[in-house]
């Protein structure tokens, strides 16, 4: 069995883990040591992502595409402190990209927990929790791309049809 991790990070984060002990690939490397991995942050330069392609060792490419059987790639989600862990940087790839919404499965609480929080730390408007409908677009405005089921436009256009009676935020990536 692999018990090496590499994770491929630009020079700037090459001791993240250590400056902030709190950091996503912080908690990423103290799992994988306590399974007894090796575990090394190396610079993602084109010659070190090439030098990646080793049987022997796991790889985590901080932005970078996975190139190989035991790569993945990481990135921040667009609302942080998620984090997203895929195999592809395809967008129609992506697990989440596959998944349908299921919006009568979504716990009232725990969504307004996360709108709170999210609130907090992106939106510059006074909110309370319930009764807002938050609509986060990331894209070009008037264009649909290959992944999306309508341009952003059209998002907004069919909450409003949609939605009569909470108030309606949008919040533009990043």
């Amino acid at each position: 069995m692999i018990k090496k991790l590499n994770i491929y990070v630009p020079n700037e984060m090459l001791t993240i883990a250590d400056d902030r002990p709190s950091h996503f690939l912080a908690h990423v490397r103290a799992t994988f040591q306590s399974d007894g991995f090796q575990v090394s942050f190396i610079d993602a330069t084109h010659d070190g992502l090439l030098a990646s392609f080793h049987d022997d060792e796991c790889c985590q490419f901080y932005r970078n595409r996975p190139c190989h059987a035991h790569a993945l790639e990481v990135r921040p989600a667009p609302f942080r402190p998620f984090w997203m862990i895929e195999k592809t940087v395809k967008p129609t790839q992506k697990l989440v990209f596959k998944r349908a919404f299921e919006p009568e499965s979504v716990d009232e609480n725990v969504a307004d927990g996360l709108f709170m929080r999210l609130a907090d730390r992106h939106l510059k408007a006074e909110v309370s929790a319930g009764g807002y409908v938050l609509v986060a677009l990331q894209g070009v405005i008037g264009r649909r791309r290959f992944w999306q089921s309508m341009s952003l436009v059209e998002m907004v256009q069919t909450t409003i049809e949609q939605e009569q009676v909470r108030k309606i935020l949008i919040k533009l990536h990043p």
